[in-house]
């Protein structure tokens, strides 16, 4: 049931804060073999972070010390991720899932935030 849940919000960018959390609360080793699927989704994980801390940053009453923590928070959180991504590297589904990381991970941050429908994720 897990697993089909993940694979449910792995294509709906809805689900990235998920992923994120999810990503945040694991400590697992990334593979170091990657496919295309993984590539994507780290492409994707990287440029939403990247997007959550510059609308940090950009905020005046953001503390300095905070965010600096998160950041680091979050160094290998995306990649600890690969290996339960990486798990559905070759299954059917894998070309769709790969399709919409990558036009999540093309979309600027300002977008991003406003939780956009994007047609590969649906």
């Amino acid at each position: 049931m897990m697993r089909e849940k993940a694979m449910n919000a792995c294509c709906n960018i809805r689900a990235v804060p998920l992923l994120l959390s999810l990503a945040l609360l694991t400590g697992k080793a990334a593979s170091a073999d990657t496919g295309p699927l993984a590539a994507a989704f780290l492409a994707q994980c990287h440029h939403t972070q990247e997007c959550a801390l510059a609308e940090l940053a950009s905020n005046p009453d953001t503390d300095p010390a905070l965010l600096q923590m998160i950041q680091a928070g979050m160094e290998g959180k995306c990649e600890a991720q690969v290996a339960k991504v990486s798990q559905y590297e070759g299954m059917p589904q894998a070309q769709a899932m790969t399709l919409c990381y990558r036009a999540a991970s093309e979309l600027p941050c300002e977008i991003l935030r406003d939780d956009p429908v994007i047609p590969e994720c649906n």
